[in-house]
């Protein structure tokens, strides 16, 4: 088990076994302001380091999602037409 420290104090211990976050011997928890103001500060650090795409990339994603919805929309549209008719000309 990995254990975090802040301040010379064990803040969380992590699980690699399990991938689980838990909480270390002797740990506390804090306040629950605390951790609103540490979760806003780690939550802005992250959008920080996120690689946002260049506009013309998000255009070029935008268009591949929007051209495969429409063939899978035309896709699904066509077998329903086919099975459609199918089912009316068994029931005739």
């Amino acid at each position: 088990m990995a254990v975090l420290f802040e301040r010379d104090r064990p803040v969380c211990g992590l699980t690699t076994r399990y991938g689980d976050l838990t909480m270390a011997r002797g740990a506390t928890r804090g306040k629950k302001g605390n951790f609103v103001v540490r979760f806003l500060r780690e939550t802005r650090s992250e959008v920080r380091r996120v690689v946002w795409p260049t506009r013309r990339e998000a255009l070029n994603m935008t268009a591949i999602v929007l051209g495969v919805t429409i063939l899978m929309a035309a896709g699904l549209g066509l077998v329903d037409w086919l099975f459609s008719e199918l089912f009316a000309l068994a029931v005739r």
